[in-house]
């Protein structure tokens, strides 16, 4: 593969050279410099900043729908959770005790085996368990 520069451009070659201290094994790298007439250095890829990409602003207005969605949820259902126990005359800080001791519990769980599968599936799949058994 080639590459063609223009005349008033030059390509430099910089090496580098990493050692990993666990196993002692060197790593050796070359990279290519871009180098102007002006003597300007630039690498020889332009990065583009996140920003500026249209991924990056679509991730954003998702997430913001999501996140302002889920907010309100919350408190939703904490108007629901009251109007329920009022009905049947439990006890509101009974049922917020035991919600939170149920995800303080189940956070690490779903951590040790989030760590130990190494996929983020086995989390999803036991919040729809528990979702299920909630119904």
């Amino acid at each position: 593969m080639s590459s063609v520069s223009p005349q008033n451009e030059s390509f430099s070659a910089s090496s580098c050279r990493i050692c990993c201290t666990g196993t002692g094994t060197i790593f050796s790298t070359t990279r290519r410099i871009l180098k102007s007439s002006s003597g300007e250095l630039s690498s020889e890829t332009d990065h583009v900043s996140d920003f500026k990409t249209t991924p990056f602003w679509l991730a954003m207005l998702f997430l913001s729908i999501v996140m302002m969605s889920s907010n309100s949820l919350f408190t939703l259902s904490d108007t629901a959770c009251c109007k329920s126990v009022a009905k049947t005359g439990a006890d509101f800080d009974r049922q917020r005790l035991w919600g939170s001791i149920s995800w303080r519990l189940m956070s690490p769980i779903s951590g040790i085996l989030v760590d130990n599968t190494g996929d983020y599936l086995i989390s999803w799949t036991i919040m729809a368990i528990t979702y299920a058994l909630t119904l």
